[in-house]
């Protein structure tokens, strides 16, 4: 997600553009296990593709990209014995990458070393730009880690063909690049495949499939919008700033496009406020260290009887 907001960015888009795709933290996460919806990556990749309406946007981001950009997947490729292990890995560890629905498979048949990948995204240029990345990326990691210039057998892509695909042509190396495959596939030699990987740290390769299986376990949902929203109120609320202004300003939108947008999750601005002062209010007068007046005025209410006054109304709401 990073990798892919990075490359919009450097295209020319805004912050203030990319926080319009549904889904998308005005400041996106820095911590490796939240998970961001994957429709929140193929609008990303839409965005993208927009702005770089060049052939090969996939594979070039891919090719760019520094080992490490993705994480500790990376790494437990590289550090793998054989090109057939590192894929093997990376197939098996592919939860702290991408959407758990993501099928993929490591088929050898004694000739050929094929890696086969279906992801989760259905709309048709980013599932494209997706898998033109992923192929192009196990690519990189072969040529990467071996230190060679290994050529594949074949690449398949399961999309329609673009207008123009010299560009992955001469990317791949060779001229069987296909599209309108029943899968989207990557194939070496088998002595390609049992190549090893000269600079791969064995020990530290088995300490980072470790890792990555605990960070897979302990992945979690990133919040929703509307909980960011809500968040976003409670921060206003608390530094006696309340408005549609500043609540869009955290979340970089417009006062407009945040009203827009709550409409869009079938909510609004007033209901989301109540949905918030309810909540803290309900939490603050629990500790009998608070009055009602002092809740009244963290909460923006003018008076205490103001707050009396919202609290029969929520004891009221069945």
């Amino acid at each position: 997600m990073r990798l892919v907001l990075d490359a919009a960015l450097s295209c020319g888009l805004s912050r203030p553009e990319l926080a319009l795709v549904h889904g998308l933290p005005g400041d996106l996460p820095g911590d490796d296990l939240l998970r961001l919806p994957t429709d929140t990556l193929a609008r990303l990749w839409e965005r993208l593709l927009e702005a770089d309406t060049r052939p090969g946007t996939g594979a070039r981001l891919a090719q760019a990209a520094p080992l490490g950009a993705l994480g500790v997947w990376d790494y437990v490729i590289v550090n793998s014995r054989t090109v057939a292990e590192a894929f093997r890995n990376g197939v098996e560890h592919r939860k702290v990458i991408s959407d758990p629905g993501t099928r993929a498979e490591v088929i050898e048949d004694g000739r050929t070393l094929t890696l086969r990948w279906q992801g989760a995204i259905n709309q048709t240029a980013a599932a494209a730009a997706n898998h033109e990345f992923v192929l192009s990326r196990h690519l990189w990691y072969v040529r990467t880690a071996t230190g060679r210039a290994v050529t594949p057998v074949r690449v398949e892509f399961a999309n329609p063909a673009p207008r123009r695909h010299r560009d992955l042509v001469e990317l791949f190396g060779t001229d069987r690049v296909d599209f309108g495959a029943r899968d989207n596939e990557i194939s070496f030699r088998v002595e390609d495949a049992e190549r090893p990987l000269p600079g791969a740290d064995l020990r530290l390769g088995g300490i980072l499939r470790r890792n990555a299986e605990l960070m897979a376990a302990a992945a979690r949902p990133a919040p929703g919008w509307l909980d960011q929203v809500r968040s976003a109120i409670a921060d206003a609320m608390a530094e006696g700033e309340l408005s549609q202004h500043v609540v869009g300003r955290r979340l970089m939108v417009s006062p407009r496009t945040l009203q827009r947008r709550l409409e869009e999750e079938g909510t609004g601005w007033r209901e989301e406020v109540d949905a918030v002062r309810r909540e803290l209010a309900e939490l603050l007068l629990r500790d009998k260290r608070h009055t009602m007046q002092s809740v009244a005025a963290r909460l923006a209410y003018a008076d205490a009887r103001a707050l009396r006054k919202a609290m029969r109304r929520w004891s009221a709401v069945v």
